[in-house]
């Protein structure tokens, strides 16, 4: 293992492989708990990422205070951005908060028309305004998204439904469009009644 530090924006080198923080891809990756080598010094570990057969990305870690930096990934290939040529598998996941007790539903879709669908609505509609974004809630319901690739094994990417101006919208934190009640039916797997969630 030869990891070294590399510049401000923070970069290692594995094996001649070097890793770099930047740029940042829409990719949320898991450290494991083994720690495969230093950067630099015994201070800054460096570990692999779960389900990462390919070591697309590693993680560094504090070892004082026992921090997480941001996943690096590797710079001598291209990690391709989940869209509906890379995904292949949706997860949905719904908690209703209406009731007494929190009732939760999970979903998986590997239908590639239905990721096809999902991934057109970012390309097609107008996004939120970034100002409104505080504006984005469910009632009594949380809805979360999230998606695979084999392409890019041990990474997922992650979306949330909401509501803003009566209209359900999907979105990843930095901009929502609408989500037709059709289409997350498709992904939650059975029928909804928009009138729970707005």
């Amino acid at each position: 293992m030869d990891g070294k530090i590399g510049d401000a924006n923070v970069s290692v080198t594995i094996n001649g492989v070097k890793y770099a923080m930047y740029p940042e891809l829409k990719w949320d990756v898991q450290p494991g708990d083994n720690v495969i080598g230093y950067a630099g010094n015994m201070g800054l570990a460096i570990l692999k990422v779960k389900g990462d057969s390919k070591m697309n990305f590693i993680y560094l870690r504090d070892t004082l205070p026992g921090r997480y930096y941001y996943p690096l990934c590797r710079t001598d290939r291209i990690i391709p951005e989940p869209s509906a040529k890379t995904v292949d598998t949706i997860y949905f996941r719904e908690y209703d908060f209406s009731g007494d007790e929190v009732k939760s539903y999970d979903n998986t879709i590997a239908d590639i028309p239905t990721v096809d669908e999902f991934f057109s609505l970012f390309n097609n509609n107008n996004k939120v305004p970034y100002s409104e974004l505080i504006n984005i809630k469910l009632k009594d319901f949380s809805i979360g998204i999230s998606c695979s690739s084999n392409q890019v094994p041990g990474a997922l990417c992650f979306f949330d439904i909401g509501s803003y101006e009566g209209k359900l919208v999907c979105g990843d934190g930095y901009g929502y469009v609408e989500m037709p009640i059709e289409l997350l039916e498709k992904l939650a797997g059975h029928k909804l009644n928009i009138n729970d969630y707005i």
